[in-house]
């Protein structure tokens, strides 16, 4: 049988609310378990005080109880008993409000930052220390991790209101109105052979690790322009593994040795992969892709308006509205846990064919990502 103590809400309640610990709360002693049982907090006030009565009448009770006993008839049969509260935090009200602020406006701060804001800004002064900012930060829920750089031209305001029009305006100024299905993200990577090695690994204290290598990026590298749709949802309720469905959409990879890309190179890939897969009339899609010189050439617009379809570049400055920079992370990510199948000794055609492996499977969740930048 489940017991529900009073006295476990109320400790509960005031760690939620980062409240000191109290003293002399009544416990459910009915509920209480004997000690030699294990798992309890102390015999029952009703053990307490039969103890307590057998002594003084001079009964007979177990020898290594007496000190105890004589505690109890000193200091009340409720001395000494744990409540079940937490202990004192050492943030609270005003200072706890001043930290969840300055880390609000200023998320890459340090404790040290932390504890003098709150010193400087809060009516008593007080200093905290780098652990107990720590441990308030980690109670709140607060985890570190890596910081989102956006440049600072992302933030002009011709830029802000490009961003704007961008999601709230029809083609030819923005992709609103345009299905999510309807969309094919391009863009290009370059990838060193020195992409596929680990850099970590695990050894004793004391002692490095070292492997042979490269002092460079290596001998050779591979260009990609990759391509990718979310997949469309009709394709789901006839079969949900069929190619272009969200499941499996459509992904589409050019690799060459060649450094960078041309606008002759870029043209010929969105005419021969992603554009040639769909019949305009039928199926109109939309490219959207970074402001990259090669990427705003009349010829690329007037090649893709002559297939039938339409191209609008994705607000400046900000990859992070671009699904396709969420799959090239997963295709880096994924090269890394391949780094086994690349020899020291691989030639370009070696490094092309786990590549190609690697993005065929790589890459998961493209409806998410979109989804994930806004394209609702």
């Amino acid at each position: 049988m489940v017991y529900e103590r009073t006295e476990d809400d109320l400790a509960r309640s005031r760690k939620l609310q980062r409240l000191d610990r109290v003293t002399g709360v009544s416990r459910d002693d009915n509920a209480r378990n004997h000690p030699s049982w294990g798992g309890s907090r102390g015999y029952d006030l009703f053990q307490r005080q039969e103890y307590i009565d057998a002594y003084q009448q001079n009964l007979p009770v177990p020898l290594r109880m007496v000190r105890s006993i004589q505690r109890w008839i000193k200091d009340g049969v409720e001395a000494r008993r744990m409540t079940g509260n937490k202990g004192t935090y050492a943030l609270a009200e005003e200072p706890l409000l001043l930290l969840v602020l300055f880390k609000l406006i200023w998320p890459h701060s340090n404790y040290i930052e932390c504890s003098a804001f709150i010193a400087n800004e809060s009516t008593e002064g007080t200093i905290f220390t780098e652990q107990q900012i720590s441990k308030t930060l980690v109670d709140l829920g607060y985890t570190q991790k890596v910081t989102s750089t956006v440049a600072y031209q992302a933030f002009t305001p011709t830029n802000l209101m490009r961003r704007h029009l961008f999601f709230t305006q029809p083609y030819p100024v923005g992709i609103h109105g345009t299905p999510r299905r309807s969309l094919i993200d391009v863009d290009e990577f370059g990838v060193h052979k020195k992409s596929a090695d680990r850099k970590r690994g695990s050894s004793k204290k004391g002692f490095y690790i070292r492997k042979p290598g490269h002092y460079d990026r290596g001998d050779f590298k591979l260009t990609i322009i990759l391509a990718v749709e979310a997949g469309d949802p009709a394709l789901d309720g006839q079969n949900p593994h069929a190619i272009g469905s969200t499941e499996k959409p459509r992904i589409w990879a050019e690799i060459s040795e060649e450094a960078g890309t041309t606008t002759e190179a870029y043209t010929a890939f969105l005419l021969q992969k992603p554009l040639a897969t769909y019949n305009a009339a039928v199926n109109q899609k939309t490219i959207i892709h970074d402001n990259l010189t090669s990427h705003k050439s009349p010829m690329v617009y007037e090649a893709v308006r002559r297939s039938g379809h339409r191209v609008v570049p994705r607000p400046p400055y900000r990859p992070q509205d671009g699904p396709i920079e969420y799959a090239i992370n997963q295709v880096l990510i994924e090269l890394a846990n391949n780094w086994t199948d690349v020899r020291e000794d691989a030639t370009p055609a070696d490094f092309r064919v786990v590549l190609e492996k690697v993005i065929d499977n790589g890459i998961k969740g493209l409806d998410d990502l979109f989804l994930k930048c806004n394209y609702v």
